[in-house]
């Protein structure tokens, strides 16, 4: 993936986390107890100065999912992308999708 894009979705990914957080009337505090992480990580992942690991991205997706779903939390990022960049994280989703409904 090209730099950019690679730096645009993480950028992506982190404002939908703190939207989501801020939404849920999470401080970046309890989202990081409820990670077992601290705050500062939580702060780097929304300004997307850090990556998140993908397990970290799970726990994340698991706790700030919408009705228990965190293929609806990830549908944004789906959206949110056009041209060859839908198909790779169109595969992203399905992937996600198979991992939390076996």
């Amino acid at each position: 993936m090209p730099k950019n894009t690679e730096k645009e979705l993480f950028k992506i990914i982190g404002n939908k986390i703190k939207l989501r957080r801020m939404e849920l009337k999470y401080s970046q505090e309890k989202l990081g107890e409820l990670l077992d992480i601290s705050y500062t990580a939580i702060q780097r992942y929304e300004n997307a100065s850090a990556k998140i690991p993908i397990d970290n991205l799970l726990k994340i997706c698991r706790i700030l999912s919408y009705l228990n779903n965190p293929i609806l939390f990830l549908y944004g990022l789906y959206s949110s992308f056009n041209g060859s960049f839908l198909l790779s994280a169109g595969r992203t989703l399905l992937n996600f999708r198979n991992f939390f409904f076996k």
